[in-house]
């Protein structure tokens, strides 16, 4: 089974790397997956669209304008 899509996806703000890595496992035997970095500073001024931004910044790089989000949202 496949989706067309290319999934993105947004860990949560305290989730480990041992489980994005296996949310990355799972969904990549169904589709293309990206994870951008969505982290929140902790050392500057936090803009609400930042997370939404490196999203769209990390789909036009892959060159994809439609994707399926899986995870947490923020904001």
């Amino acid at each position: 089974m496949s989706i067309g899509h290319t999934v993105v996806l947004l860990p949560g703000l305290h989730g480990t790397s041992t489980q994005t890595t296996a949310l990355q496992a799972a969904l990549s035997e169904v589709a293309r997956v990206l994870t951008p970095d969505i982290a929140v500073s902790t050392t500057t001024a936090v803009i609400l669209e930042d997370p939404a931004l490196k999203v769209l910044d990390a789909m036009s790089s892959a060159g994809i304008e439609r994707a399926v989000l899986v995870g947490h949202g923020l904001g």
